[in-house]
């Protein structure tokens, strides 16, 4: 079965993309900036949990210790995706492009869900940051 893809999951796997620390991931709080740098909008809880699901899912993000992992086999793709022609604010666009072509199906039946509550402690961490003042 064919993994139907929306503009918001391209926009959240530059984001995320983006939001990696080395190889360690990106935290929440890392991937609502990302998000935020790329689109001028912070992802909703639904929107979090539908696209991360879908990474996971397919076996294109791993979590560990709350940090959320492109695949080592999907980076250099990604950020081939990223380099392509468009600047910044094209991300989502190049994102959904990558995830159409990635052929990527469903390997597990797991689930990510956020909460209200997770994501505003996430955004109030970000915008906490000394960078955004």
């Amino acid at each position: 079965m064919q993994i139907e893809w929306s503009w918001t999951d391209g926009w959240l796997l530059m984001a995320l993309l983006l939001a990696q620390e080395g190889g360690t991931g990106a935290p929440l709080h890392k991937l609502i900036a990302a998000a935020d740098a790329t689109n001028h909008a912070i992802p909703a809880p639904h929107e979090l949990s539908s696209t991360l699901t879908k990474f996971i899912r397919c076996g294109l993000i791993t979590v560990a210790e709350e940090r959320f992992l492109l695949s080592p086999q999907y980076l250099p793709g990604v950020q081939k995706a990223y380099q392509g022609p468009g600047g910044l604010f094209a991300a989502g666009d190049k994102g959904l492009k990558w995830l159409n072509k990635s052929k990527l199906g469903w390997k597990n039946a797991e689930r990510l869900d956020f909460s209200e509550a997770q994501v505003k402690t996430a955004y109030d961490l970000y915008m906490s940051a000394p960078h955004t003042k």
